[in-house]
């Protein structure tokens, strides 16, 4: 069963908000390599459960999903950016069934191993690290970076830093987002 959308100013979401550390930045925020989190919302399958009262009836019968989404910047635009989603997979790794390891790569904090979760391989691309903005800020063993979907993220969403690609990974951050996005498509970019 579906939940119903909340209207925003109902009583309904009152106590429902994100804290102090989401807010609107400038887009001078969305520089290449810089890890943020926002509430994304994607329209949604047959495949999405509503397990957590993330999946809401929208206009036209259909039904999207919500979540808090951690991304990376990989090219900054003019009042948006392409970013590249971090999952965990629910703590699966590449291993989710219909995963393809060869677009991820581990992304792990610095002071942190980067891991494999049990039973995964075929990750021929070497970890990202994360250089965090806050000492209460870590991410999930199981955290992996999916070069094969890139996202665009508008400026004027509320965004919580979480922290910035190490200066050593970047160009190896973005040789490898590039290579995903020029797979199959030749010459083209």
């Amino acid at each position: 069963m579906l939940l119903p959308a909340v209207k925003i100013g109902s009583d309904q979401n009152k106590d429902i908000g994100l804290n102090s550390t989401y807010s609107v930045r400038n887009s001078t925020f969305f520089t290449v390599g810089t890890v943020f989190s926002i509430v994304f919302t994607e329209a949604c399958g047959d495949s999405k459960e509503n397990i957590f009262g993330n999946v809401f009836a929208v206009k036209f019968g259909e039904t999207v999903y919500s979540q808090i989404m951690r991304f990376i910047v990989v090219q900054a635009g003019n009042g948006f950016c392409y970013a590249c989603q971090i999952q965990t997979y629910s703590g699966r790794g590449t291993t989710k069934p219909g995963c393809n390891p060869r677009e991820h790569a581990v992304v792990y904090m610095e002071g942190d191993e980067p891991t494999l979760c049990a039973g995964e391989k075929g990750l021929p691309k070497k970890a990202i690290k994360i250089l965090s903005s806050s000492d209460i800020i870590h991410l999930d063993p199981a955290s992996r970076i999916r070069f094969g979907r890139g996202q665009v993220i508008q400026h004027n969403m509320k965004a919580k830093e979480i922290g910035h690609v190490a200066v050593e990974d970047l160009p190896r951050l973005l040789a490898y987002w590039r290579e995903e996005m020029t797979m199959g498509f030749g010459d083209i970019m």
